[in-house]
């Protein structure tokens, strides 16, 4: 089964409709972004993100999932893997190093050391941003206060690195 990366369903109870809501994915904010272009590009916006998409995908980079150890490091709880284009693991960790108080100029100099992210289509980071952006506001919009204000700045993050990609 072929999974490009995307948030979780709403749970029963984050929902008060007790029914999954919609689902901010690179899928969707592509399609967005192909009703109403920033840019040009000459791919569609499914093959934007779908792009040498045979990479395994770890969505839910944060502290809690690194384990990082003098001689190794290890990902864990692996609960929504999926596969996708490198340079989407790539994303993830350079939003997790703006979430940490990295600078976005900062954390695109870091995940510009790896080919995967030099060879992306900026166009398609400007997309999986978007969608990214669009999935905090969402979140925010029905956690409880506390989780409401964390990603509220995820947002704020997230249209930040937005306007540092022109």
């Amino acid at each position: 089964m072929r999974r490009i990366v995307g948030a979780a369903p709403a749970t029963a109870g984050g929902n008060p409709q007790n029914r999954p809501a919609r689902r901010s994915t690179p899928q969707t904010a592509a399609h967005d972004q192909h009703e109403h272009p920033e840019t040009e590009s000459h791919q569609t916006p499914d093959q934007l993100l779908q792009d040498g998409g045979a990479s395994l995908m770890h969505p839910d980079l944060n502290r809690g999932n690194m384990l990082i150890g003098n001689s190794q490091s290890v990902l864990v709880d692996w609960a929504l893997p999926g596969q996708g284009a490198a340079w989407i693991n790539l994303a993830f960790f350079a939003f997790f190093l703006m979430n940490e108080g990295w600078q976005p100029a900062q954390a695109e100099r870091w995940v510009n050391r790896f080919r995967a992210w030099r060879e992306a289509d900026p166009c398609a980071i400007r997309t999986f941003i978007t969608a990214l952006t669009r999935r905090r506001s969402e979140q925010a919009s029905s956690a409880p206060p506390l989780r409401r204000m964390e990603r509220l700045r995820q947002e704020s993050l997230a249209l930040e690195w937005l306007q540092h990609c022109g």
